[in-house]
């Protein structure tokens, strides 16, 4: 029992001091005080393991530093490993209420111009379409009336645009058009 107390209150300690840093990182935007969060945050990773009840969270959590680094430094290795955290979140039911704000930052990542590596400028094919599944999955979250509907169905056309520009289908193109429309008529 106070092995567990003490890597409870390690973990809490630890998470808090993440979210200081955090905070202190959207202020100055500093890459060390990212770098530190992310070092902090490795920590109750490791702490709570798969199955733990908040394990989903973290992993989620842990995304938004590694992608802040990403956004500061080019970093392709935070940029992968960002994706990849929120992808295993993404499949999990546990993790429903970051799942919109999981989707908003993957797809920003899927659509970023990532310097020096051309097969990943603004996401591949499959990449888009793996977005584009997880946004159908938030619509299906924010039925008829729920008041964040417009911006998912201009998330899902911007993200059947990206795809289009690439593929050049038609119909990516054609439902881009009529998603957008249905944003619109929402505000």
């Amino acid at each position: 029992m106070p092995d567990d107390y003490s890597r409870l209150m390690g973990s809490k300690r630890a998470n808090d001091t993440e979210e200081t840093i955090m905070e202190s990182v959207v202020k100055t935007g500093d890459v060390k005080d990212i770098t530190e969060s992310i070092e902090v945050h490795r920590s109750p990773r490791v702490l709570r393991p798969e199955g733990h009840p908040r394990h989903s969270y973290l992993l989620n959590k842990f995304g938004h530093p590694l992608f802040s680094r990403f956004q500061h430094s080019g970093a392709i290795g935070d940029l992968t490993e960002s994706i990849e955290l929120r992808r295993s979140t993404l499949t999990r039911s546990d993790i429903i209420e970051d799942f919109e704000e999981s989707i908003k930052l993957y797809r920003s990542a899927l659509s970023l111009p990532l310097n020096g590596n051309p097969d990943r400028k603004g996401g591949n094919i499959e990449d888009i379409t793996e977005s584009i599944k997880f946004i159908v999955f938030a619509l299906t979250l924010r039925q008829e009336g729920h008041s964040h509907r417009s911006q998912s169905l201009s998330n899902l056309a911007y993200s059947l645009r990206l795809r289009f520009e690439r593929s050049g289908s038609v119909e990516d193109i054609t439902e881009t058009v009529d998603l957008y429309r249905s944003a619109l008529a929402l505000t």
